[in-house]
Order: structure tokens, then C-alpha cells, then sequence
């Protein structure tokens, strides 16, 4: 796994983290907690394999 992906994930997980909270703050549903989770489970995964490729 590339840097430029490693950083993909954690981007496409802080915009998952604003639609959360920007959900809950308008009352709208934002992102499932599910599909949080989810991106929280690969990026760690993630943060694995860079670890293992240094």
C-alpha cells in the first residue's frame, strides 16, 4: 500500500467524521455508523501494512 492511498483513507475518513457530526447537527442522518467503523477497520489495517513496509 502507497503513502498517496494511506492518505486517501484517512481523508475519505475525516469527511466521513464531518458528515457525522455535520448530520448531528442538523438533525439529518449523515453517515451510517456502520460505514464509520468500516473506515476506521481499514484504516488501521492500513497503518498495519505501512508499518510492515518500512
Amino acid at each position: 500500500m502507497t503513502l498517496l492511498e494511506i492518505l486517501m483513507i484517512a481523508v475519505g475518513l475525516a469527511m466521513d467524521a464531518f458528515a457525522v457530526s455535520l448530520g448531528a447537527a442538523t438533525g439529518e442522518q449523515g453517515t451510517p455508523l456502520t460505514q464509520v467503523l468500516a473506515d476506521a477497520d481499514a484504516a488501521m489495517y492500513a497503518e498495519k501494512l505501512s508499518k510492515h513496509a518500512h
